[in-house]
């Protein structure tokens, strides 16, 4: 069970040495002043949990009781409230493990920050074995295959039954499976610096599989920021639309519609919901796309609609049963910036008539890093913005905690981290304007009243304001 109580989280995690539970094993957990707040032991799973820590806020884990070099070859995991690994912590070189704590609906979001990192292509290698890693030096022939069960690829095992398949999708789930043996034999997951990242265990089907998610037992190099970029704005498409025969909505669930590019190559398969609804992701902009749905019935129809439900156009069946889409220039008339703390309004009407109210971005302590959950309130800024003539503000703040001086400086900070994510995403950098104030001008005032972590979440903050269009 985990805590929801104003300014507090829980830790869920889980301890592994070459990718086995560390069971019944002491765990203590120290504050940032080296103070220690609780004691637990780890279960059957090597799963233990702590209640009650603050968040935005640094701990440490350590093991007291284990060996030293057991405990430099294992690794700690956060995870789900299923026991599902969301990202591992980090160790430090006294071999204690270094937890940041959030508020437990975030510790999910920086498992997607650390997949957006991933490359398109990955490796994973392994190690085929009897009882030990290295005691099997015949080679064996190791297929990997996908999710529907077709054989990707397939290698032989080294002198030491080692293996690696070097070009496979990060996107994908795989098992795999070793030819013509009748002998018991395990599978190790192997990283890098040949630390075993999983044990793989025999499947209903008689194959190895990993219960992690694939970039985590997979090697490869982390893309940089720009690459991140570069791809989602590339990826950042979506597609909604309804199939219907008289009527929208009076059309059967369950049927699967497929999307192809102008080449004819199949980007994607969905299914249609209750209503004959469906959803693409992650497509390219300003591409033409054909649509075909499972049932060539002359009957059925396809509109697109936006976000809201309203048509956006309806498309027309071609000869060969596919429906055309032709990707549209903006046209918005509102858009609303929202997330659980801002509900900002940015007006755009058919004159180029734009009134702002503002765009408010938050922090974690301490950082001044924009969120993937914040890019999108920037990036449709952008968007309608770009082409204007009208000038943008970038102004940060902090919370009052911390001295004077260094909060100028984290304000700052911010400031120019968004200025630059502005600029290098497409706004003209000669129209945005950056100010900074450290921790004066709250929304909440924590010098009169004592402030929890949710009033100092909103302290901490960037706003970008529109505020006059450039001079001729």
């Amino acid at each position: 069970m985990h805590f929801l109580f104003l300014g507090l989280t829980s830790l869920l995690a889980k301890v592994e040495h070459r990718g086995l539970p560390l069971r019944a094993i002491k765990v203590n957990i120290f504050d940032r002043e080296n103070k220690l707040i609780g004691t637990v032991y780890t279960n059957e799973n090597g799963e233990f949990q702590f209640n009650k820590l603050e968040f935005d806020d640094v701990y440490f884990i350590e093991f007291p009781e284990v060996d030293e070099e057991i405990i430099t070859e294992s690794l700690v995991y956060v995870t789900d409230v299923n026991g599902d690994p969301l990202y591992s912590i980090n160790q430090l070189k006294d071999g204690r493990f270094k937890f940041s704590s959030l508020p437990f609906d975030e510790y999910e979001l920086v498992q997607k920050e650390e997949q957006a990192y991933v490359p398109h292509i990955i490796k994973i290698a392994g190690q085929i074995y009897k009882k030990l890693p290295g005691d099997h030096s015949e080679g064996l022939q190791v297929y990997v295959l996908d999710d529907e069960g077709h054989i990707v690829d397939s290698v032989m095992t080294d002198a030491q039954g080692k293996f690696e398949f070097e070009r496979l999708g990060s996107d994908n789930n795989y098992t795999f499976r070793l030819k013509d043996v009748e002998e018991d034999f395990n599978m190790a997951l192997l990283g890098e610096d040949e630390s075993i990242l999983e044990i793989a265990t025999i499947n209903s089907k008689g194959n190895f599989a990993y219960k992690k998610l694939t970039y985590q037992v997979a090697q490869f190099e982390p893309l940089e920021e720009l690459d991140i970029q570069l791809i989602e704005d590339d990826l950042a498409h979506e597609i909604m639309g309804q199939v219907y025969q008289k009527l929208p909505g009076d059309f059967k669930s369950g049927m699967k519609v497929f999307v192809y590019d102008e080449e004819g190559n199949l980007l994607g398969i969905t299914e249609t919901d209750e209503e004959g609804k469906f959803h693409f992701k992650k497509l390219k902009k300003n591409q033409n796309y054909f649509f075909k749905i499972e049932d060539e019935d002359d009957h059925f129809q396809l509109v697109t609609v936006d976000e809201f439900d309203k048509i956006i156009d309806k498309t027309i069946k071609n000869k060969n049963g596919q429906f055309k889409y032709a990707s549209l220039s903006l046209d918005m008339h509102e858009l609303l910036l929202a997330d659980e703390r801002d509900h900002m309004i940015l007006g755009y009407d058919s004159d180029d008539k734009i009134t702002l109210q503002g765009v408010r971005i938050h922090y974690r302590f301490d950082s001044v890093e924009v969120r993937p959950i914040e890019r999108p309130k920037l990036d449709s800024l952008i968007e309608i913005l770009k082409n204007t003539k009208y000038v943008l503000e970038v102004h940060s703040y902090t919370d009052n905690r911390g001295p004077t001086a260094y909060n100028e400086w984290l304000s700052k900070t911010r400031t120019d981290k968004v200025i630059r994510y502005l600029s290098r995403n497409g706004f003209p950098r000669e129209r945005i304007v950056g100010n900074y104030s450290g921790e004066l001008n709250p929304v909440v005032d924590c010098d009169t009243k004592e402030c929890d972590n949710d009033d100092h979440y909103l302290n901490r903050r960037t706003e970008v304001k529109l505020v006059r269009t450039l001079k001729e």
